[in-house]
């Protein structure tokens, strides 16, 4: 793992956690992680940079469930993305 993604990691792994546990198995290990996806109906193949999005995503690392998902457009995507190059700038 570079240092970058370890500056990474350690910024998603601080970020707050809404659910002390997984509502699915009632584990503590909730976990931060980004997910790219397309946003519109666009054949694979066809994708430009406008119909692929970002989400930051909790999720359980036992059970795999979905706990939490924050659009990067919004308001707390702003914070957390803030925070993130926050970290790449600490990274350099």
């Amino acid at each position: 793992m570079t240092a970058r993604q370890e500056a990474v990691a350690k910024v998603l792994a601080s970020l707050p956690e809404p659910a002390p546990r997984c509502p699915e198995c009632d584990t503590l290990g909730l976990r931060w992680f980004l997910h790219l996806g397309k946003r519109t109906q666009v054949g694979d193949g066809r994708l430009s940079v406008h119909d692929v999005g970002i989400n930051f995503v909790l999720g359980c690392e036992e059970c795999s469930a979905t706990v939490r998902v924050v659009d990067v457009n919004s308001a707390e995507g702003d914070r957390l993305m803030g925070l993130l190059n926050h970290a790449w700038r600490l990274d350099r």
